[in-house]
């Protein structure tokens, strides 16, 4: 199994049929840049990952908890998909790794296809990691499982 390192701090492996996307490719995606990271795609399953992270300053450090940047982060992403017909459809907890991560699922249109999207925040000591999936919405209830895995299954260095 493949692994994505974020940080030297947390591994997110990802299953076969997954490849981390090159900069060209990225470069084809209009994406919010949100830290360091990193892209897989799965083209059979039309799965999107993107797992980023981001140092934050001591202040930030003190004040923030993963529920403020999780809505903070949906603040932006409704704003940046508001010509996509963004939905955000609510907000929910998950483990990553056994660590709790806020998050919030949404749907939006993308190329005549309505999408799926899921996003999950956590701060770890100075900084913030971000973890967005994106699916076709009718092949969610197929891959919901796998994402659900890869996140559970995330090992913290």
């Amino acid at each position: 199994m493949n692994a994505i390192n974020l940080n030297n701090a947390v591994e997110l492996y990802y299953p076969e049929g997954f490849h981390v996307l090159s900069a060209d490719e990225r470069s084809e995606l209009n994406f919010i840049k949100e830290g360091n990271g990193d892209l897989i795609r799965d083209e059979e399953r039309h799965v999107l990952i993107s797992a980023a992270w981001t140092k934050i300053n001591a202040m930030a450090r003190l004040l923030l908890n993963s529920k403020d940047v999780a809505r903070s982060s949906e603040k932006v992403v409704a704003k940046a998909m508001s010509n996509d017909n963004y939905r955000l459809q609510g907000f929910r907890y998950l483990s990553i790794g056994g660590k709790e991560a806020q998050g919030y699922c949404y749907n939006y249109d993308k190329d005549g296809l309505t999408m799926y999207g899921e996003s999950f925040c956590l701060k770890i000591k100075d900084a913030l990691y971000y973890f967005h999936f994106y699916v076709r919405d009718n092949l969610k209830e197929e891959n919901l499982p796998m994402w659900e895995e890869m996140l559970n299954g995330a090992k913290w260095l």
